[in-house]
């Protein structure tokens, strides 16, 4: 009866995966910034160290607008199977929509701190997401007259808000192999983004 408990469990979860989409910033060299890609990591060293990181891309430069994106997070142990962080995010996405999160995090680790040969850890993240949106760099079919288009006609669009603040919840599974005796020490995680669905 167990196992059909635990089927049927993660069939739902493949399910409700297929339905939250969402695009978020991408990174390159994601180890410095572990908490943007899964809770649990918020411990992620094995170290008793506090960890601030940052990064900062600029994408499609050459064009006469880029999208920027900066990330900023912060993490410490509390106590021995605790960890508490966080990050802020800001995508400025062509001056058009810009989107900032600020998100809390916490991660417990299941095996014992003593291990030298593996850290398991569970995590979760709350907080909130603001997304703005410029109605005036938008472009519609209406500005198009006889074939030419012109900015100075008006688009006939009306927003009743460009601004809405949404809640944010993920929740994470991590593993690392931190036996120095290794050649070959994997990691691996599982998480889920965006669980309220913005």
């Amino acid at each position: 009866m167990k196992k059909i408990y635990t089927y049927l469990a993660i069939i739902i979860s493949l399910i409700s995966f297929e339905t939250a989409k969402s695009q978020d910033a991408q990174f390159s060299q994601m180890e410095t910034l572990p908490l943007l890609f899964n809770p649990a990591a918020t411990r992620v060293f094995s170290n008793n160290d506090i960890n601030i990181g940052a990064q900062y891309r600029n994408q499609w430069s050459s064009l006469s607008s880029s999208i920027n994106t900066f990330a900023l997070s912060y993490n410490m142990p509390v106590g021995e199977k605790w960890a508490v962080g966080g990050y802020v995010k800001n995508t400025d996405e062509i001056g058009i929509i810009n989107t900032f999160s600020f998100i809390g995090s916490a991660s417990y680790m299941i095996t014992q701190p003593k291990s030298r040969r593996y850290i398991l850890s569970v995590g979760a993240q709350i907080g909130f997401i603001y997304k703005r949106i410029n109605a005036e760099k938008l472009s519609f079919d209406d500005q198009y007259d006889e074939g030419y288009f012109n900015i100075d006609l008006p688009t006939g669009e009306t927003f009743i808000r460009q601004n809405s603040i949404m809640p944010d919840a993920n929740i994470g599974f991590n593993y690392r192999n931190i036996n120095l005796s290794n050649r070959f020490r994997p990691f691996a995680g599982l998480s889920a983004y965006h669980i309220t669905y913005p």
